[in-house]
């Protein structure tokens, strides 16, 4: 619950909020925002010859997000303006 202190326009926010705002805001700044990006344009060159469990899932999660898309009728280049 959000509450202005006395007249200011500063607002006091609960511990508990601000820590799911920040998660928030992480999840779209370090993987969603990526993985559209890697979506809209297909990689290049060879695949890596040693993949680390966090290449699979980062693999396994573009992929998604491309069929994902694809069955919402978004493409790819109009989900990465977004």
């Amino acid at each position: 619950m959000r509450s202005t202190p006395g007249r200011t326009r500063r607002y006091n926010i609960p511990p508990e909020a601000a820590r799911t705002i920040t998660a928030l805001l992480a999840l779209r700044d370090q993987i969603i925002a990526p993985i559209l990006a890697s979506v809209r344009s297909p990689r290049r060159g060879r695949k890596p010859t040693h993949w680390t469990t966090i290449d699979r899932h980062y693999e396994t999660l573009r992929i998604g997000m491309q069929d994902l898309l694809h069955d919402l009728g978004v493409t790819p280049a109009a989900a990465a303006a977004a």
